[in-house]
């Protein structure tokens, strides 16, 4: 198998024209303070949170940002995947990769988020892709980088074609994401647990997420 399926839904699209409100652009960020592209180090830090990523879904190349902002170029390898006839728009790894970066930013080491709800998402082509390299931009609406750490952070992103830096050709935006909430796992710290829990099991331990 490709991946361990724990949950799945369907989101049924319109065809309504929808204005994006969020303040992310096409526009290249380039005031950012930060860049790594040591990425197999955030990954072992993710884990210690508990998100255990397999290698399917370790698709972060590098990574820039500030206190509430943070752009990722990420790729797959498309070859790896058996069957992508499914997929209109990403693979369910590589647009679950687009969530990490957003994960990385939030401060401590002894605390576990996950995405609780969207407000909005937005499907900005009609074209039924196979892309396998992309660029998300993230931002919180809050600084999130410091000692505090909030229960709940909302923020938006977009999922951009890749291209190069070189290129005169415009992005495309592929998706957003607008007003995503994310919320801590409460009573759930990985200071207590081992390397073998996993997210699900924190879940199964201690859940305070609505329903």
């Amino acid at each position: 198998n490709e991946f361990t399926l724990h949950a799945h839904g369907r989101i049924n699209m319109d065809n309504t024209q929808q204005k994006s409100t969020t303040i992310l652009t096409t526009n290249r960020i380039l005031d950012t303070t930060w860049s790594t592209d040591d990425t197999s180090s955030i990954y072992s830090y993710l884990s210690t949170r508990g998100y255990q990523y397999g290698p399917l879904f370790q698709n972060m190349n590098v990574l820039q940002g500030t206190t509430s902002t943070v752009i990722a170029q990420l790729s797959s390898d498309l070859n790896k995947i058996n069957d992508l006839s499914s997929y209109y728009l990403l693979h369910p790894s590589l647009l679950d990769a687009c969530l990490h970066p957003l994960l990385a930013l939030i401060p401590g080491n002894d605390t576990t988020f996950l995405p609780i709800s969207i407000q909005k998402f937005i499907s900005s082509t009609n074209k039924n892709l196979s892309s396998s390299n992309v660029e998300m931009r993230g931002n919180y609406h809050d600084n999130v980088c410091g000692l505090s750490q909030e229960r709940t952070y909302t923020c938006d992103l977009i999922v951009l074609s890749s291209s190069d830096k070189n290129s005169s050709s415009e992005e495309e935006i592929l998706c957003s994401f607008e007003g995503l909430v994310i919320q801590q796992i409460q009573g759930a710290r990985s200071g207590r647990w081992t390397l073998e829990k996993s997210i699900f099991d924190k879940l199964n331990a201690a859940v305070d997420l609505p329903n």
